[in-house]
């Protein structure tokens, strides 16, 4: 499994977008590792993967947007080729956060994790990496985000920008 690898342009695009103050250090560090379990967890149960199915995309946005104390829409991944499953809420720490699940026309799947925060007031980005795993994430202010998967480092590094777009970024 890998976590979104980030190459030298999609990390100089958004250290451009983000100051560099850092963020606070448990909730950003726990970001791919949440998201990492979430995507072991989920990606491979092909019956009950999400909660939420993709065809009650609305009430999943309101949903996780009000688990969450969010407002935030649901990234369209369809440039990429990957269309929404659906959602749930995980667990980060005592708070919940928001897993989403896409998958493209070849079964697989990737993962979309957003978090909050509301005692983190800074931004930051990184990477992390493990013997088999990659991650890239973001943190802007309370909200963090994660996008892991298993397609290639440069498909799941363009998927990870498209988000960041989507997002606010």
């Amino acid at each position: 499994m890998i976590i979104v690898a980030g190459g030298i342009g999609g990390a100089a695009m958004m250290k451009a977008s983000l100051s560099h103050q850092s963020a606070s250090p448990d909730f950003f560090t726990s970001l791919p590792m949440t998201a990492s379990r979430a995507y072991r967890l989920y990606a491979n149960d092909k019956e009950h993967p999400v909660e939420v199915s993709a065809d009650r995309k609305d009430h999943l946005a309101g949903w996780l947007n009000n688990r969450l104390g969010l407002s935030f829409s649901i990234p369209d991944l369809s440039s990429k080729h990957f269309q929404l499953l659906g959602g749930r809420v995980v667990p980060i720490g005592d708070t919940p956060g928001a897993l989403l699940m896409y998958e493209n026309n070849q079964n697989q799947r990737i993962v979309i994790f957003i978090a909050r925060n509301p005692h983190n007031s800074s931004v930051d980005f990184s990477t992390w990496n493990t013997a088999e795993q990659e991650a890239f994430y973001w943190v802007d202010g309370p909200i963090g985000y994660a996008v892991s998967g298993t397609p290639d480092p440069a498909q799941l590094k363009d998927i990870a920008l498209v988000v960041y777009r989507q997002t606010g970024g």
